[in-house]
């Protein structure tokens, strides 16, 4: 039996589908540390635990803590799922009718040897009667996420008063009319800073957390730096976070805050875009009857007050505030929308629904600078030519170019060394391929094939050239290919639908032994199968 205490010790905490009871047996282990997500807020408040609403299942993939614990209904995300940030699993050991569709998923992942069972957890009731297990797992290679703290005794105030001192460059992103003060009981303060102060910021608050009290009050910071964490979606796309940065202005308790059109653009990319927001942002929505009615905060009265102050008419719905953040270049690409959809319902039914109509089997493969540099442009396509894809295009970036594709392609994050150095990573090179034997199918039946046939190519590639760095990043399917295209060919996209169009026509007989292939077959039932699991069950 794995001790509760040591697992859970300065840990940061996110339990799914949680009860008041459970909240309340975690406050011995993890005061001010741990979040506790309902479907319906609870009425009463517990000191030291903060309470959050969630609307769909999905979300609990996107847990940010060190320790995920899955509670009833939220088992079922790992049919199709699985929290990929957290080091530590818990999977609540109880009868519960969600362990039908959740073991399946957890089976895999622990045949695949993603995952692998480091035992039960015990975690004792709060009045010392009875306890509740827990299934512990454990992902390899994944490092502890810790969330930054300003300690009770030390105060916003002083926090503040020392960014400013040390002129670190950042803003404040939201509710910061208050400040020093939270907008609301138990809340975070977000920040957005440069790259460059990150880690003076991070050693700063490391070295005051011994002033951390047991009891609630400890300040949670979201520290969310320019280019993002190392392999995940920045906060805000690059060139706008830099803009805004670039723009701050003084505000309350001297604290640097966005410029006011700024402030109201960032409110609301954060509402529509970011996870656990959405549908739960209580916005409403055209795409949906089940628009949150208890939002944490009212963010539709929110946004229509800044936009009013600006004399700027944002609309009233969801699918409004969209449309005027896309007119002000602000909306995500494709691909970075394509990860927000994994746990964020409304971007999924706004953007994707429809994603099968659109299979044309057209990739694009980003070589990175140190391929170019070693002169293996040339064997990378020998290899993707040798797998039964025809490439159209080919494209060495100049300076100009590589800046402007890293911003604005794969959410900004291209990867880098141990020592933060990103020159070898970045973009240099880009391919346009067609896969005739997608490019000849029925786009109804292509995309589930389509995104197989791009993956094991990117797969093999991976495996034959990677050397300490990844090599290749690619677009998943037609969707996103059409936009890398308009950002790295824009003078050519007629002339490449033109080329695809030729590649479509294939007699009814070829077309019916594509069809029947085996591993069209097995590949595009698993796609249908997890689009379906997902639709049905986790949301």
């Amino acid at each position: 039996m794995i001790k509760i205490d040591k697992l859970l010790k300065d840990q940061t905490i996110e339990l799914f589908d949680g009860s008041e009871d459970l909240a309340t047996d975690l406050v011995p282990f993890a005061t001010n540390k741990a979040t506790a997500f309902f479907r319906q807020r609870p009425a009463i408040a517990i000191s030291g635990i903060k309470f959050a609403e969630y609307s769909a299942i999905l979300e609990a993939a996107d847990c940010m803590a060190s320790v995920c614990m899955l509670n009833d209904r939220a088992i079922k995300v790992l049919v199709a799922m699985y929290p990929s940030a957290p080091k530590y699993v818990l999977v609540r050991l109880a009868p519960r009718l969600a362990w039908l569709l959740g073991c399946f998923g957890l089976l895999r992942r622990i045949i695949q040897g993603l995952v692998k069972v480091e035992g039960i957890a015990a975690l004792p009731k709060c009045g010392g009667r009875g306890k509740t297990l827990w299934l512990v797992l454990e992902q390899s290679g994944t490092d502890v996420h810790q969330i930054p703290v300003i300690p009770k005794s030390l105060g916003i105030q002083s926090f503040l008063s020392w960014l400013k001192l040390e002129k670190i460059n950042y803003i404040v992103l939201r509710f910061f009319e208050v400040l020093p003060d939270l907008h609301r009981q138990a809340g975070d303060l977000d920040l957005l800073i440069s790259d460059q102060d990150r880690p003076r910021v991070l050693k700063y608050l490391r070295s005051v957390s011994s002033q951390m009290g047991e009891d609630a009050g400890d300040i949670r910071v979201g520290l969310h730096s320019v280019s993002g964490e190392p392999g995940m979606i920045p906060y805000y796309p690059p060139p706008l976070a830099r803009e805004m940065l670039s723009r701050a202005v003084t505000g309350p308790a001297n604290a640097s805050i966005p410029a006011p059109k700024d402030a109201l653009l960032a409110m609301m990319y954060h509402v529509l875009y970011h996870s656990k927001k959405g549908y739960s942002s209580g916005i409403p929505s055209n795409l949906s009857k089940h628009t949150d009615r208890h939002p944490e905060n009212d963010y539709a009265e929110l946004i229509n007050s800044m936009a009013s102050k600006l004399d700027l008419d944002v609309g009233r719905t969801m699918e409004d505030m969209d449309n005027f953040l896309a007119s002000e270049g602000w909306r995500p690409k494709i691909d970075t929308l394509a990860k927000i959809a994994e746990t964020n319902a409304w971007v999924r039914d706004r953007f994707f629904s429809s994603t099968k109509s659109h299979a044309e089997g057209l990739a694009v493969f980003v070589l990175r600078e140190w391929v170019v540099r070693a002169n293996l442009v040339d064997n990378f396509i020998s290899e993707i030519t040798a797998s039964g894809f025809v490439v159209i295009r080919r494209k060495t970036l100049n300076n100009i170019e590589k800046k402007y594709v890293s911003d604005h392609l794969r959410g900004g994050t291209w990867g880098a060394d141990d020592d933060g150095n990103t020159e070898l990573w970045q973009p240099s090179e880009v391919l346009v391929l067609i896969d005739p034997e997608c490019a000849s199918l029925p786009s109804t039946y292509a995309a589930g094939f389509e995104h197989f046939r791009i993956r094991k190519l990117k797969e093999r590639l991976r495996e034959k050239f990677d050397n300490l760095r990844s090599s290749v990043h690619s677009t998943d399917n037609s969707i996103e290919s059409w936009e890398y295209i308009e950002t790295c060919y824009p003078d050519d996209i007629k002339i490449i639908k033109h080329e695809i169009a030729t590649y479509s026509k294939r007699s009814i007989v070829s077309l019916l032994k594509q069809l029947l292939n085996p591993n069209y077959v097995k590949h595009s039932l698993k796609h249908s199968l997890r689009s379906f699991l997902i639709r049905n069950f986790l949301t």
